[in-house]
């Protein structure tokens, strides 16, 4: 590159947004980074600079006016009680922020699906998907993460068919299960804990990634400015049989309606940090062969791996995480 880039990123305080910011003041590829959010980084830096952005309201783009490129991380994952409050920021959001990037001429903008876009009954199948799959997410309204993810794949294949010539680049990043050192959610708390509710746990997968290597998969997007979906996931999966072995945990099997139910009463009184929305027969399996073929971006474990190293260094020992409901899962 023969100048390091102008770079903006939303959502930089949250688990993988604070890995991303990280690269970027240290990256040599980069120039200047604007972080857009509503609270502080914390961080010092001759590169940095922090913009107040509120997705929950109308918003504007006019701080990051002409910059190469904008990362957008800041979504709503951790289930809230006022589901409108998480499709206004995950949904309304997106579609103003694509609006606004291209009115200010951002020169490309990366935008973070998710495996779960892919839907409910891409759940369970041991089928790995590749980037043309439909996001069928679009029919699980009840799942309203799956949902979300699925309407925002929908807003950039809209993009995509009405672009000209010189518009703004689009890529969506879609990732799978994303572990790190630093991260903690009701979904990591859920699969670390000494009981693990599931429904088929034999049948039911997911595949783990570092966060290094999902850095390192959105530095390669924006120095080779690639457009399109990418699949981000290593290329086994893990069963959360086989995650509860590593673990050490016990595994009690249920069926999955009455796992939906209990986790929606549970929710309802505040004894768990999510409903049935999340009790699914564990993710859509991502192909990456893609990405993997068309640069040098390669995971440094596999999803057992990952998940391994997740629980080696993981701040809370396992006898003091949540003792037993069904496992939700953790996004971007």
């Amino acid at each position: 590159m023969s100048r390091g880039l102008r770079l903006a990123i939303t959502g930089a305080t949250g688990d993988f947004g604070r890995s991303v910011l990280s690269w970027a003041l240290l990256s040599d590829d980069v120039a200047e980074v604007t972080v857009l959010g509503r609270r502080r980084t914390g961080r010092q830096h001759p590169k940095l600079r922090e913009t107040f952005l509120d997705l929950s309201g109308r918003f504007d783009l006019e701080s990051v006016t002409g910059y190469d490129a904008l990362v957008h991380l800041a979504y709503c994952v951790e289930e809230p009680r006022d589901k409108r409050r998480a499709f206004q920021v995950n949904v309304v959001a997106t579609r103003t922020l694509l609006d606004e990037a291209s009115r200010v001429g951002v020169g490309h903008l990366v935008l973070t699906s998710s495996a779960n876009a892919l839907g409910v009954a891409s759940c369970g199948t041991g089928k790995q998907y590749a980037e043309d799959s439909y996001p069928a997410g679009d029919q699980n309204p009840n799942n309203y993460y799956f949902y979300h993810k699925a309407l925002l794949e929908h807003l950039a294949n809209w993009h995509w068919a009405n672009a000209a010539e010189g518009d703004m680049s689009l890529t969506v990043a879609r990732p799978c299960y994303i572990v790190g050192e630093h991260f903690d959610n009701s979904g990591l708390r859920a699969f670390l804990a000494k009981f693990v509710l599931y429904p088929e746990p034999a049948r039911s997968y997911y595949q783990f990634l570092w966060d290094s290597d999902l850095v390192d998969a959105y530095a390669t997007i924006l120095t080779k400015r690639l457009t399109g979906i990418y699949n981000i996931a290593p290329a086994d999966h893990t069963s959360v049989e086989e995650i509860s072995s590593i673990n050490g945990s016990r595994l009690i099997s249920g069926p999955l309606r009455l796992l939906e139910t209990g986790a929606d009463l549970l929710f309802r009184l505040h004894l768990a940090p999510f409903s049935g929305h999340w009790v699914t027969l564990g993710d859509p399996l991502l192909d990456s062969r893609l990405l993997r073929s068309t640069t040098n971006w390669r995971p440094s474990t596999s999803s057992a791996e990952a998940l391994q190293r997740y629980i080696s260094v993981a701040t809370s020992p396992v006898s003091s995480q949540p003792q037993s409901y069904p496992t939700r899962q953790r996004k971007l």
